[in-house]
């Protein structure tokens, strides 16, 4: 008797604990598969949020009746609209008359007014009922935002359709069973998308299992429960929110997987319990602890791959970004500097004229200081800056900032720029920098007198920067060194700036070597800044100043740019200097321009259309004139890889614009040197 007990007993043991297993990886299945489900949809939303917010970004300070007229807008719209398919890109105004970029102006009481009066107070994405649409027919659900004026004003609504296809196919793939579904819901409990497929309209009650998980766990979780919106049997369900948006994905799983996987695992557990049941159990018993150690082992190493390929992306898509801006920003920045200095060079006999002409010198010097701050942030933090370092003066450093080009406050600053001769080992751009940085900090905060001091301290060279602006809470004061952090502005941001101007020189000090500090008494009593680098013995043979080379014997000089304003900007400056000059719009004119007019230098930018700069360098190196005459590369891009792409080309030096006088010099520099 007890032989037939005790086995039995085991089995029935195993059974339950088998049944328990099976259904928690079940559970555990369908959290998961709802988990990445809910993540696609939030990068889906996400996009679409982003989509939304450069449509409203153009449209920000334009009226309805611009919008309409506007042929840019309207192919804009259809460009975007066609980036993904199935996308529809609705503009409504106040009175509810619709643009949609698959064609047409129409009024969208179709589209329901009800949902645009929904938007009008409310500043996050709100996600519509699902309807169909009127111009494909299709059914589809709109996600948009609110659209204000640059007063804040209420003007309309951008709006962007989803069409449920889209994740219903992907949904689709992911059933196993006939009995298993997916289901994109509302928060409000109505149906979005659902596979399989549902008649349109259906919303679940408040009373539903879903709706009160959601209640109580309004995030995540699982249950068992039975399924009302199929046949009524229980089964496993598993949902979560995407992100912050109110919608949730909810993935069911049939019982049937439960037993499934039971089965499976008690045909050997009633084969060995026959014959051996203490065997059994040990057997189980390792077997079971095993299996939860790999479980946890792959969980995690899917997890940490999962992490680490979401940072590689985002890494590098903000540096793509950030290098892509840099580009866009510096092309007209260029055409401003080079007017600016022509202007300069021409003489400004009228007093506003002259004024005018230094505010656009402060200003475009400022805009190219954040292009390049963001940029040198960027390439410190992958530690590809690389440091000329020599010995300098740092004191005579200070002396030759031309500080007034600092100040793009609009009101009067005093600076006092005093201290010893103090020689430190340092690059003297990125010293430069840094002292900028901390000037125009002082005068972006308030600063009226601003004291600049050079000092020796021991072993180290300290350049100071103390103002008497409206200082530093004590609780920023720690956190002012990472980036995109700055003190608190109003709405109107009178300050302005990126918030890396001091992430930056904290970053250049540590990597010369140095210390970066800062301190204030708290708000409204100013603050002061140190930067130290390590001291060295004086120099003995300080550099000379040597005579500005664009200045030199009339030059013969090719321009090759495909922007007319940079091109033309240029010439009009080389040809004050006294210069023979000659331009083209892109490689194919320019090397035509190259072989006929035999130039003793040639200014090419890399971007141009068809033939670009790098494979235009390349030819005109083959021809007899090519193999003498200096290369200079004009580019947006600045990066190392970059001027190495450059050199590699045959360029002989790399400018990256805004090109200045001083860029220029030192491409003829290395004309003088040919000549020699």
């Amino acid at each position: 008797m007890a032989a037939f007990v005790v086995p039995l007993a085991l089995i029935l043991v195993a059974a339950y604990a088998n049944y328990r297993h099976a259904e928690n990886e079940a559970f555990l299945r369908a959290q998961k598969t709802a988990d990445a489900l809910s993540e696609h949809a939030l990068r889906t939303f996400r996009s679409h949020e982003h989509l939304v917010d450069i449509i409203n970004g153009h449209l920000e300070h334009l009226r309805w009746q611009d919008i309409v007229q506007s042929p840019l807008l309207a192919s804009m719209l259809r460009q975007l609209g066609q980036s993904e398919e199935d996308t529809n890109i609705l503009l409504l105004d106040r009175s509810g008359q619709a643009i949609s970029s698959k064609g047409g102006i129409y009024d969208s009481a179709a589209l329901g007014r009800d949902y645009l009066r929904s938007l009008e107070n409310v500043d996050e994405m709100a996600i519509d009922q699902p309807s169909v649409d009127p111009t494909s027919q299709q059914r589809r659900f709109l996600i948009g935002k609110r659209r204000l004026n640059s007063s804040g004003a209420f003007e309309g609504v951008t709006l962007v359709s989803v069409s449920p296809k889209y994740f219903e196919s992907i949904y689709a793939g992911l059933l196993e069973t006939t009995e298993d579904y997916v289901a994109m819901v509302r928060a409000d409990g109505v149906i979005l998308a659902h596979v399989p497929p549902i008649e349109n309209g259906r919303t679940l009650s408040a009373r539903s299992g879903l709706m009160q998980a959601i209640q109580r766990e309004p995030e995540a979780g699982s249950f068992s429960g039975p399924a009302k919106l199929m046949d009524g049997s229980k089964r496993i369900f598993a949902y979560n929110r995407v992100g912050r948006y109110p919608v949730y994905v909810n993935y069911v799983l049939s019982k049937t997987y439960v037993w499934t996987e039971w089965k499976s695992r008690m045909v050997p557990y009633v084969l060995v319990c026959l014959g051996a049941t203490a065997l059994l159990l040990v057997a189980a018993f390792f077997s079971y602890r095993r299996a939860v150690g790999e479980q946890a082992a792959w969980q995690q190493w899917l997890e940490e791959s999962r992490m680490r390929m979401v940072a590689e992306d985002a890494n590098r898509a903000k540096d793509d970004f950030i290098a892509i801006l840099a580009h866009e920003l510096r092309s007209p920045l260029a055409s401003v500097t080079l007017s600016a200095e022509i202007l300069k060079r021409l003489g400004a006999q009228n007093a506003i004229a002259a004024a005018s002409l230094g505010i656009i010198n402060r200003q475009a010097a400022h805009l190219r200081r954040l292009v390049d701050d963001m940029l040198d942030l960027a390439r410190i933090t992958h530690g590809k800056l690389a440091l000329q370092c020599r010995p300098l003066d740092l004191l005579a450093l200070v002396q030759n900032i031309d500080l007034a080009s600092l100040n793009t406050s609009g009101r009067p600053v005093v600076f006092d720029v005093s201290g010893t001769s103090v020689w430190v080992n340092a690059d003297a751009a990125r010293v430069e920098q840094m002292a900028c940085n901390l000037i125009q900090n002082a005068v972006r905060y308030g600063g009226k007198t601003i004291k600049v001091r050079v000092a020796e301290a021991g072993e180290w060279a300290e350049l100071s920067v103390q103002d008497d602006g409206q200082g530093i809470e004590p609780g920023l004061l720690t956190r002012l060194w990472e980036p995109f952090v700055q003190g608190k502005q109003s709405i109107d941001r009178p300050h302005g700036g990126l918030g890396l101007g001091l992430a930056l020189v904290r970053q250049l000090a540590l990597g010369h070597g140095g210390r970066f500090q800062g301190h204030s008494d708290g708000p409204g009593k100013g603050a002061s800044f140190i930067v130290a680098l390590p001291r060295i013995a004086s120099s003995t043979t300080p550099e000379e100043d040597a005579p500005e080379a664009l200045d030199r014997a009339q030059a013969r000089v090719l321009v090759v740019d495909d922007q007319e304003d940079v091109r033309e900007s240029l010439r009009l400056l080389l040809e004050l200097k006294g210069h023979e000059v000659i331009t083209a719009a892109n490689g194919e004119e320019g090397l035509t321009a190259f072989e006929s007019f035999q130039p003793d230098i040639a200014f090419v930018d890399i971007g141009l259309p068809g033939m670009d700069g790098l494979e235009l360098a390349r030819r005109l190196r083959k021809t007899g004139r090519g193999k003498t005459a200096v290369l200079a590369a004009l580019s947006g891009y600045g990066r190392d890889e970059d001027r190495a792409d450059s050199i590699k080309a045959g360029f002989d030096v790399h400018l990256t614009k805004p090109v200045t006088p001083r860029d220029l010099d030192k491409a003829f520099r290395l004309l003088s040197r040919h000549d020699a």
